[in-house]
């Protein structure tokens, strides 16, 4: 959520075991002083994060929580803080505890360019009847032996004044909703793997949201609602996407692989790498520039996807990593060294067989009935180009000096979009539908 223009300063205190502290905003600049000046000794005080916050209160009643980290906040006499982000409560009347939530809702902002919003109908010929209309998407994942439900919809605002009424569609909202209630200071974490679902889908990193709200689960009369108990400021470094909107691939465009989508991507960990998309342009102006880093991400991609399919060895090396593994034990049972080394080892292990350009050769074949949809007239991709593509990866890995080319460039975009494919196919889309999408949004 974007703070306002006309967003005012912010001042109160945050109790601590040695007194309160005062402080005043700047948009995400907070400054916290207590007053020591009059004290002959040096003094300071110092604030200790809970769940990686400090939580205060304003002087016009509402809770805040400022997002500082793990690290203790030192204070002698003033210091300045320049948060990532930090959370006010809807209300200063009946509060609910900004530690905790039920769901995350998200609004607008790049969501609107990617769901088609249907939920106000409106038949012009028989005297403009209108007609509201059920447009959620509905579904749920697992994550860390948890259901997440996700619900994604249009909404319709209506207004009045004295130039007439209008009613129209407005934002789209996503809302996470957790089966446990969720302690607040795991709220950036499903911030981040939701930016990298919109981020895959327009492929883009600077994607944001209108409005950020954590939501109290109420339950009347055995039906369930979401209020909101406090609303989500977070700092955005570059200026939102302005990516046309028929050339995203929509939530309603792979429906039925989005519980598989969001599955890969919520639950990729640093040992668990089942997404890699790295390669997603930073804004709209670079989207077209093919750089050194992007040709590395592409292939580390590749990789992933290719490590993930899990394709079958051939003979010899299953036989000889049999033996392999039955050496190591061996040794492990003789000499007792340290687990790590052979787990390195064993990691290894799994890189063994045909070398990287065989392998995306042969998933480049498996797909090359996507890849020629896409808008690349005069583009030769065969064998040769993409052995050059990865020997171009190895050198300036290793420090090489080399010299981008148009051909070089050429295959970085045809691989980028064959870890796309490769991805949508893991993922339970069909190869027509990701034709189509490789004809008119991916790589875009």
């Amino acid at each position: 959520m974007k703070i306002p223009e006309d967003f005012t300063s912010l001042t109160g205190a945050v109790k601590t075991d040695n007194g309160s502290v005062l402080f005043s905003s700047n948009k995400y600049k907070f400054t916290y002083l207590f007053d020591n000046i009059f004290k002959k000794e040096e003094s300071k005080i110092t604030i200790l994060p809970e769940q990686q916050f400090i939580f205060g209160q304003t002087h016009n009643g509402f809770d805040i929580a400022v997002y500082l980290g793990k690290q203790p906040f030192e204070i002698k006499g003033n210091r300045a803080l320049n948060t990532a982000g930090f959370i006010l409560s809807s209300g200063n009347c009946y509060k609910n505890s900004l530690k905790v939530f039920d769901a995350i809702q998200f609004s607008g902002g790049t969501l609107n360019k990617l769901f088609p919003r249907d939920s106000l109908r409106i038949d012009f010929i028989n005297s403009k009847n209108i007609d509201f209309n059920d447009d959620s998407v509905e579904f749920s994942f697992n994550i860390n032996n948890e259901t997440i439900k996700v619900k994604i919809y249009s909404t319709v605002s209506a207004n009045s004044g004295i130039n007439g009424s209008n009613i129209n569609t407005s934002d789209v909202l996503l809302r996470l909703e957790f089966e446990k209630k969720k302690k607040i200071e795991s709220l950036f974490e499903y911030y981040n793997k939701l930016k990298d679902v919109i981020s895959f889908l327009t492929n883009r990193r600077n994607v944001s949201f209108e409005k950020i709200s954590i939501q109290t689960k109420q339950i009347i009369n055995e039906d369930h609602y979401y209020n909101d108990s406090g609303y989500v400021y977070v700092k955005e470094e570059k200026p939102p996407t302005n990516k046309n909107f028929y050339s995203n691939i929509w939530f309603t465009d792979i429906q039925s692989a989005l519980p598989n989508l969001f599955y890969n991507i919520f639950n990729c960990t640093e040992k668990r790498h089942i997404y890699s998309f790295g390669f997603v342009s930073e804004t709209d102006e670079d989207s077209s520039l093919i750089s050194n880093r992007k040709v590395q991400d592409i292939c580390t991609s590749l990789e992933s996807e290719l490590q993930n399919k899990k394709e079958k060895l051939p003979p010899e090396y299953t036989e000889l990593i049999s033996l392999v593994k039955k050496d190591i034990k061996i040794i492990e049972e003789k000499y007792q060294l340290d687990n790590e080394h052979f787990s390195q080892i064993k990691g290894s292990m799994s890189n063994w067989g045909d070398s990287l350009s065989d392998r995306v050769i042969k998933l480049y074949s498996e797909h090359i009935t996507e890849i020629l949809k896409l808008p690349m007239p005069g583009f030769n991709i065969d064998e040769t180009a993409i052995n050059q593509f990865v020997k171009y990866r190895n050198d300036i890995t290793h420090g090489k000096h080399r010299v981008m080319t148009q051909d070089i460039a050429n295959t970085a975009y045809a691989m980028g979009a064959l870890s796309y494919c490769a991805f949508l196919s893991r993922i339970g889309l069909d190869s027509d539908k990701i034709a189509y999408l490789c004809e008119r949004k991916i790589m875009s």
